[in-house]
């Protein structure tokens, strides 16, 4: 979880490189702040896990859930979703669970995965709407970070 401070996505907004998370840390429960070591591989296939991100547009922490789901041998299953409301100016963005992701992973042979994530925006004010380019870039700079590619590889998925 702490690693997510290094990823750096293409900001159409800015036309240009930004960190996408200004603090993320992983939290003990749903309802906490308090921080905790990152979580170890074992603990992430036992229960629902939660960390905190400060996203770089909001800069208002927020609770986010992750599940691992039981899949085949060699696959992954992995969903996240906000726990808290999303927030700028007062304003809420999106409701709990109004950002809910998947991230499929298969091992295609020894070492060689492929990847693929879906998204579920629902924006609960036409403030967050319309902002389809950037979640494409934020959903690339994960990618390149789980797969350990150069963090700002030209070009930028979207513009």
């Amino acid at each position: 979880i702490s690693e997510l401070q290094q990823v750096q996505y293409w900001s159409t907004t800015d036309q240009a490189w930004r960190p996408m998370v200004a603090a993320a840390y992983a939290v003990s429960s749903a309802n906490t702040e308090q921080p905790r070591a990152d979580y170890s591989a074992a603990e992430l296939v036992s229960a629902s896990r939660y960390y905190r991100i400060t996203d770089t547009r909001t800069y208002q922490p927020v609770n986010y859930r992750l599940e691992l789901h039981p899949a085949a041998h060699g696959q992954i299953l992995a969903e996240t979703t906000n726990v808290d409301p999303i927030k700028k100016w007062g304003i809420t963005l999106y409701h709990p669970d109004g950002l809910h992701t998947l991230y499929f992973l298969s091992e295609r042979s020894p070492g060689v995965w492929s990847y693929y994530s879906i998204t579920r925006a629902v924006p609960a004010t036409f403030l967050a709407a319309g902002h389809e380019k950037s979640y494409v870039n934020r959903a690339i700079a994960l990618y390149r970070h789980y797969l350990r590619l150069p963090p700002t590889a030209d070009p930028p998925a979207a513009r």
